[in-house]
C-alpha cells in the first residue's frame, strides 16, 4: 500500500460513483489538492446528473508511475459553474499498482490450460491473447480461477513452453473472458 501521490505526476483521474437513482457514472476528474484528511477534485458540472453525498465512491488515479486505487466517501459536494467540486475524505489505505514493467504484444498461440477444480485435473485447449516477459492471457468461454497455480503450454511456431502460472486478473472481451497470469517458473 501507498499513499504517496504526488499530484504533479497525475496524467489523469477518474471517479466512479452513482446518482440519486442508483445510475453509476463514469466522470472524468481533476485533483486540486491532497490534504491530511481530505481530497478535492473537479469535475465539470453536472448539469443533469444528481449525486448523493451518502455514498462509497471510488477513484483511480492514474500517475506517471502506475495507478492509484482509493475507496473513499464523500464529505460535500459544491457547483461552482463551469465545474462541481468533491470534497472527499482521505482514505486510510491506497491500493497502487506499478506500471507494467514488461511490453506486451498481441499474440495467437494454440495452447492448453491445465488446471486442479475440485480437486480434479482439468484442460482447456484455446489461444493465448497477448504475451510478454513476464505473463501471458488467454481467452476462455467462461472464467475459470485455478484453486491453485496452473500451466499453460503455449505452442510458438511448432515448439511447445509450458509455464507454471499465477491467475491475476480476467476482463470482458466480446462474448469470451481474457484470463491474465503471470509467469512463476518455465518447465
Amino acid at each position: 500500500m501507498r499513499a504517496d501521490i504526488n499530484i504533479e505526476h497525475i496524467k489523469y483521474t477518474k471517479l466512479f460513483c452513482k446518482d440519486i437513482d442508483g445510475k453509476n457514472h463514469e466522470l472524468n476528474a481533476h485533483v486540486k489538492y491532497i490534504k491530511n484528511n481530505e481530497i478535492l477534485i473537479n469535475t465539470t458540472f453536472l448539469e443533469n446528473i444528481e449525486i448523493s453525498t451518502e455514498q462509497e465512491i471510488k477513484l483511480n488515479i492514474v500517475c506517471i508511475d502506475g495507478v492509484y486505487n482509493l475507496t473513499t466517501n464523500i464529505i460535500k459536494m459544491e457547483n461552482d459553474r463551469p465545474y462541481t467540486f468533491f470534497y472527499l475524505k482521505k482514505p486510510k489505505q491506497t491500493e497502487f499498482q506499478q506500471k507494467r514493467e514488461y511490453f506486451r504484444i498481441l499474440a495467437n498461440y494454440n495452447c492448453t490450460y491445465k488446471l486442479i477444480l475440485n480437486n480434479e485435473y482439468t484442460r482447456y485447449e484455446t489461444k493465448t491473447y497477448d504475451i510478454s516477459a513476464n505473463g501471458v492471457s488467454i481467452i476462455l468461454p467462461e472464467i475459470i480461477i485455478p484453486e491453485r497455480d496452473a500451466e499453460i503450454s503455449i505452442n510458438i511456431n511448432n515448439k511447445i513452453v509450458t509455464p507454471k502460472v499465477k491467475y491475476i486478473r480476467n476482463e470482458k472481451i466480446n462474448e469470451n473472458y481474457k484470463l491474465s497470469f503471470q509467469f512463476i517458473e518455465i518447465i
